[in-house]
């Protein structure tokens, strides 16, 4: 790499991290520093439309937006050495700890080093201020890996929108521990039925005589026996591979918007402008929380964000967590915006009051 000083990284110059703090001996605990590689990232798939719901007046008639061309240059060979830290409580409103996701938990990085390749001679990490953002990481739990790639397919979709409505993303990483070596206790992790996205078929006309306690039996037996079926093939779909650990590189943020405060019309603009874009292309995003909405970074040590093409103005907020409840699809941006504008309306509605609203619960 040829950066002078003054240059941002591109988002794909860091082909390798050695990251200590993630895995450690089975038999002393000592840290294991892995070695991770970055990994190639499956294009996002649209989704598909049954024609039975296919509606004229909410569909786009050219169907799903086309992803815009990579402005990146060729692929770096940059590698960062860093340590995970706790990160301090931004994406959740309650309790302390790891911040964490349906598919991850999300660390602080430390860089210790750097240098332009993995054998060459290290730089102090001094010399990537200017350079490269403050980061975090966030590393799929055991069983999650598939959901950390469907995100990571989002963020290159969404390439355009890195550093404007969304973080900037650095990449996905992926490693091999050895068999006796062990990831590190994840703090407050959870089980798989916290938060599953389940889908109940409707009772149908047979069921039309049942009582109102009678059909809430039923539906709740219903969404038992789903969730089982759900966990079932969450196990079956378990990496083969059980000493893999995966990461997303991004950006660090700021915090949530708070709570008790009315954050007036321009605030409210601005964060609903984040799902404008998203809509621009075609991304329909169902899980609009308040935890996934944090402001833009500080600059310094931040970075700006960048000038928005569909606003001509930067945001200071942007939207997080692209795992779940996301789809592309065909729909018009004036539905989904339609969509966003009600759902947000509420979630900050309540927030003012106090109360933690969100679409998925």
């Amino acid at each position: 790499m040829n950066n002078s000083s003054q240059d941002h990284f591109p988002l794909n110059a860091i082909a390798t991290l050695t990251v200590s703090g993630i895995a450690h001996s089975a038999d002393d605990q000592a840290d294991r520093p892995l070695l991770m590689l970055r990994k190639e990232v499956p294009i996002l798939q649209p989704y598909q439309h049954p024609p039975e719901l296919w509606s004229e007046s909410e569909m786009r008639p050219e169907g799903h937006p086309q992803r815009l061309p990579s402005q990146l240059p060729p692929k770096g060979n940059c590698h960062i050495k860093f340590s995970l830290e706790s990160l301090p409580q931004t994406t959740r409103y309650a309790g302390m700890g790891v911040p964490r996701g349906r598919c991850g938990l999300v660390y602080a990085v430390a860089v210790t080093s750097w240098s332009t390749a993995v054998n060459d001679a290290p730089h102090d990490p001094s010399e990537l201020i200017g350079r490269l953002p403050p980061l975090v990481v966030k590393v799929a739990r055991k069983g999650h890996i598939s959901e950390l790639i469907h995100e990571a397919s989002f963020y290159e979709e969404m390439e355009h929108l890195q550093g404007v409505s969304i973080p900037r993303c650095y990449g996905l990483f992926e490693a091999y521990m050895e068999d006796d070596w062990e990831m590190v206790s994840m703090e407050g992790d959870y089980s798989d039925s916290d938060e599953e996205d389940v889908t109940l078929t409707p009772l149908g006309p047979e069921h039309e005589g049942l009582s109102a306690d009678e059909r809430d039996d039923l539906l709740n037996k219903k969404f038992e026996e789903a969730l089982r079926k759900q966990q079932l093939e969450r196990e079956r779909r378990r990496p083969q591979e059980p000493n893999t650990v995966t990461l997303l590189l991004l950006e660090r943020l700021a915090g949530t918007p708070p709570m008790f405060v009315e954050l007036g019309a321009e605030v409210r603009s601005d964060i609903l402008a984040l799902y404008e874009d998203l809509a621009e292309c075609g991304i329909f995003y169902e899980d609009i929380r308040a935890w996934n909405i944090l402001e833009a970074p500080a600059s310094p040590p931040g970075f700006p964000g960048a000038i928005c093409s569909y606003h001509g103005r930067s945001h200071q907020w942007r939207i997080i967590d692209f795992s779940h409840y996301i789809r592309k699809v065909a729909y018009t941006s004036e539905f989904m915006n339609a969509e966003y504008k009600c759902c947000l309306s509420q979630v900050l509605n309540f927030l003012v009051v106090g109360i933690i609203y969100g679409g998925g619960e």
